[in-house]
């Protein structure tokens, strides 16, 4: 009893999770605000020993070229994600806009060039003014 109690612990033991800076995803978030709504520009760069995973899970009909249509189905979980409140109230999603992927996997590998696309999302008219969001 006292030798599976022992490999049991073993088995439990913290082994923090490490990750190369090469095997990450760098994001930016820049918010543009008008007077009746808020525009998000997101950029995704995966790291180099990303880019060939991503580029192949986006190219779904394999010709080596990533669609429009690819691409925005491949953010779409990146958005399906996402959350933006303002005074506490949660705003409607928005559907991509202005998509850009990169030309190539090799550009997106070497980091010249990412992902990027825009979601606007509109303020509500009887939102106080200064707004606080979330």
């Amino acid at each position: 009893m006292s030798a599976a109690l022992a490999l049991l612990s073993l088995g439990a033991s913290v082994v923090p999770a490490r990750a190369h800076p090469a095997d990450m995803y760098a994001q930016s978030f820049a918010l543009k605000l008008y007077p009746n709504e808020m525009q998000m520009v997101w950029q995704i760069l995966p790291g180099p020993f990303l880019a060939d995973a991503v580029w192949a899970a986006a190219d779904l009909d394999q010709n080596g070229e990533v669609s429009e249509g690819e691409g925005l189905a491949w953010i779409a979980p990146f958005i399906d994600g996402l959350s933006v409140s303002v005074e506490g109230r949660g705003l409607p999603g928005d559907t991509a806009r202005d998509l850009h992927w990169p030309a190539g996997v090799e550009v997106m590998r070497t980091g010249e060039d990412r992902i990027q696309f825009s979601l606007v999302f509109p303020v509500p008219q009887d939102a106080p003014d200064p707004l606080v969001l979330a």
